[in-house]
């Protein structure tokens, strides 16, 4: 009699624990269909700052990616169409997620430059600057103030330059539509032949931001 109520007990465990397993099974396939893959634009291999995309080292330069929803941040790039003739305004690392506030278009305007190259300057990085009143599309000149007072000399390091965009000093860019927020800091194109004296501008702290009248 002990022997029968044994084995009952043996097989009423082991329907248990199939039963347990089956709904362990259960819970973990559905909270597998829960999961929203999304498909996200991603760095195959480090991209250097100033990099043109072009059709012959897009695919070797990006992939397209399936990734859950909630690690994707807003701003991600879901495809591949339109980023031929844009450029890396940043480095991007191997595997990082490209964002539009990485690159920036080269359009016709940026066709005249032999060779583009992307800057970023802060006003607390100036000499002196219009920064406040500044926005994404107008044109500025860049001086680099020697000296002080009355024997200060100001030289021309690059006239007529565009802004691409403008930020907040937390780095939120500003729309052309906000007239209330002060710009800190500048994205702007230089030939590259100005770009050495340009940071040693900044470095020296001489670097004169003023609007263009061109």
């Amino acid at each position: 009699m002990k022997e029968k109520r044994n084995i009952r007990i043996g097989i009423i465990s082991a329907v248990l624990a199939v039963l347990v397993f089956v709904a362990i099974l259960c819970m973990q396939m559905a909270a597998q269909e829960k999961v929203t893959y999304v498909t996200v634009v991603s760095a195959k291999t480090q991209i250097a700052e100033n990099t043109v995309l072009t059709a012959a080292n897009l695919e070797e330069l990006l992939e397209l990616r399936q990734i859950p929803e909630e690690y994707v941040p807003e701003e991600a790039l879901v495809s591949l169409e339109g980023l031929e003739r844009m450029t890396t305004v940043v480095q991007v690392s191997e595997g990082s997620f490209l964002t539009e506030a990485m690159l920036l278009p080269v359009n016709d305007f940026y066709e005249a430059y032999e060779e583009l190259y992307w800057v970023s300057v802060s006003v607390d990085q100036l000499s002196q600057a219009v920064a406040g009143t500044l926005r994404t599309g107008d044109w500025i000149d860049l001086y680099c103030m020697e000296g002080s007072g009355d024997e200060s000399v100001c030289t021309l390091l690059a006239s007529h330059v565009r802004i691409e965009r403008t930020f907040t000093k937390s780095g939120e860019e500003i729309s052309n539509s906000d007239a209330v927020s002060m710009a800190q800091l500048f994205i702007i194109p230089l030939e590259r032949a100005q770009v050495a004296a340009f940071y040693e501008a900044l470095l020296r702290g001489s670097l004169l931001i003023a609007e263009s009248n061109a």
